[in-house]
């Protein structure tokens, strides 16, 4: 008894090959001079030379199909499938390449390996006493498709240099063909050295962008067609297979205008530079077209400055070389935001080094700063006038129920018996200065903690006494912590 093996049936969109690729077939063995004739309805016969027999066990025709269900269905080595990546296609394909109706081409100049890589990418960096190597790195080929045109066509003003469609099946955008150097090119022959891509290869990678460049041509040739009045109005709906056979007549028709195809091979590179310095290592990834590619920068592992020049700070810390500097007090190397600048002197130093005016707040050398006779506090010279810093020359009478003094007095509930109030406000600190009958005092007061710094009395002859007794502040106060 039999067994029969029944085959799924195929979706309609899968059984058949593109209409456009059925058409660059058809037109191949047309331009190649190899005879071939419809036998039955979607099955050809092709007859072959002595040369071509060893490829089809030794025979001296074959049968071949565009339609996948009647391929699946018959007997081994009875049928051939014109389809990409199947042996008739493949072998048609390196037919064409042989005789030149599709020619192999790369970009002049175009990176080949990975030392050609480095030596574009290696020079951009600047290094003290570090080295930079490569930490992977791979090239892998994408090809470009570009039907040339015939004379006669390109005389009738077709955009010869707009016929190149890229792996995503669209054209190569103009500043990408610049960039690319697609405009010159030079053979890239399997028997050369400039190729490293098997002609088996192509028949693989580059259908989608040949369909693409015959779909554009049709599109070009059905405005060619409107625009001169030969549009076709009222045409009766096609069926699936009419509409077919029509995209594969218009392909043809497009396929007319070609004279050849070129097969542009350009490359793609992604890969990591390592750089290692004082100890230290650093990675910049890398992807793009080789042929323009540029060297990353490097992200400064503690700032985050995009550099391509990497130094040292004098503690061996890798950093952006725009990111260390030197202290003008000590000469050391640190990280720039280790430093601030006096805003007295312009010098950067440690912060160590540093302190901050009372009054402005601002960053001034320690050792500049000068304590104001009247409040005690550190304060800038250039906020010092005879006596009195800024803040103290600028006391101003306020009423209790002013917003800063109710503050103060909500913290100390004993300075209520005071009266006759005056008040300045400075970056850090409320300066505050009060009467009870011949008694004066005058508080330092700093406004994120509310903590008196500065505690100090007086009479009626000028000048102020530190209050230092603690007895004597409690009194004034109730608590001075």
């Amino acid at each position: 008894m039999a067994l029969s093996v029944s085959l799924p049936t195929r979706p309609a969109a899968e059984r058949f090959v593109a209409p456009e690729l059925r058409a660059f077939t058809l037109w191949l063995l047309d331009r190649l001079e190899v005879p071939y004739a419809i036998i039955a309805e979607g099955l050809y016969q092709l007859r072959l030379s002595d040369e071509h027999r060893s490829a089809f066990e030794n025979r001296s025709t074959i049968l071949f199909t565009f339609d996948a269900e009647r391929y699946d269905t018959a007997a081994e080595n009875d049928l051939d499938f014109a389809a990409p990546g199947h042996r008739f296609f493949r072998w048609l394909f390196e037919q064409g390449l042989t005789e030149g109706v599709i020619e192999q081409a790369a970009p002049v100049d175009q990176p080949e390996n990975v030392s050609e890589v480095t030596a574009r990418l290696f020079p951009a960096y600047k290094l003290d006493s570090g080295s930079v190597h490569l930490a992977g790195c791979s090239l892998e080929d994408r090809w470009v498709v570009h039907p040339v045109l015939k004379p006669e066509q390109t005389a009738q003003g077709l955009a010869e240099d707009e016929l190149l469609f890229t792996d995503r099946c669209d054209t190569l955008p103009e500043d990408l063909r610049c960039h690319l150097r697609v405009g010159n090119l030079k053979v890239d022959s399997p028997n050369g050295q400039a190729t490293t891509a098997p002609l088996s290869g192509l028949a693989e990678n580059v259908p989608s962008q040949i369909v693409a460049g015959i779909r554009h041509l049709m599109i070009q040739r059905q405005r060619d067609n409107t625009s001169n009045g030969h549009a076709s109005v009222g045409a009766p709906v096609a069926t699936a297979a009419e509409s077919a056979q029509n995209d594969i007549e218009n392909s043809l028709s497009a396929l007319g205008q070609v004279a050849r195809f070129v097969i542009i091979r350009t490359r793609w590179v992604s890969g990591k530079l390592r750089f290692s310095l004082a100890g230290e290592t650093v990675d910049a990834t890398f992807s793009g077209w080789a042929q323009c590619l540029h060297p990353p920068l490097i992200e400064c592992p503690r700032t985050g400055r995009k550099t391509r020049h990497l130094a040292a700070t004098d503690d061996d810390r890798l950093a952006a070389f725009e990111s260390i500097t030197s202290c003008d007090r000590t000469g050391c190397r640190v990280l720039e935001s280790e430093l601030a600048q006096c805003s007295l002197t312009g010098q950067r130093v440690l912060l160590e080094f540093m302190g901050r005016c009372a009054v402005s707040n601002a960053p001034v050398l320690s050792d500049a700063l000068q304590a104001c006779p009247t409040c005690q506090q550190q304060v800038s010279p250039a906020q010092l006038t005879g006596a009195y810093c800024e803040g103290c020359r600028n006391l101003l009478s306020v009423k209790k129920s002013d917003a800063r003094l109710s503050l103060i007095l909500d913290e100390y509930p004993r300075l209520d018996s005071w009266g006759r109030w005056r008040l300045a406000e400075t970056e850090t600190s409320f300066i505050v200065t009060a009467w009870r009958g011949l008694r004066r005092i005058l508080l330092v007061i700093e406004k994120q903690t509310m903590q008196v710094r500065c505690l100090a009395k007086g009479g009626l002859r000028r000048g102020w006494t530190p209050v230092d007794s603690v007895e004597e502040q409690a009194e004034i106060l109730g608590v001075w912590d």
